[in-house]
């Protein structure tokens, strides 16, 4: 983890730390012969935040720059890693909900019923 990254979570009010995400781009690593997916492969594009809930949707939505939406390459799936947990949960982007101006996109996230961490855990 960058160093300096990892001063700069360490300094936001601990009130606040629960609404930190991570944002990666995943790539599923398949046989040669095709099939089921063997593996996902990881990559850290950048961090979010998370700006609003729907407890009783089990959904959030977060906040992300717009470029990391630009970078992520052909066959990568946008995921959202949740504070304080090693789960990965798929980014939904909002087509209405950025602004390439001031470099701002939305995304939703939805927490599946069989993943028992209640969205009111986090900010």
């Amino acid at each position: 983890m960058n160093p300096l990254a990892a001063h700069t979570v360490a300094t936001i009010h601990p009130m606040f730390r629960r609404s930190v995400v991570q944002i990666l781009a995943q790539h599923t690593i398949r046989k040669a012969t095709g099939g089921r997916p063997r593996k996902f492969k990881n990559k850290f594009l950048g961090s979010g935040f998370i700006i609003h809930r729907k407890v009783d949707e089990n959904n959030f939505l977060v906040m992300i720059c717009r470029y990391i939406v630009a970078i992520k390459k052909h066959g990568q799936q946008l995921v959202v890693r949740l504070p304080s947990t090693t789960l990965d949960l798929d980014a939904n982007e909002h087509e209405k909900l950025y602004n390439v101006e001031i470099d701002i996109q939305v995304v939703s996230v939805r927490v599946p019923p069989e993943i028992q961490i209640p969205v009111a855990n986090f900010i």
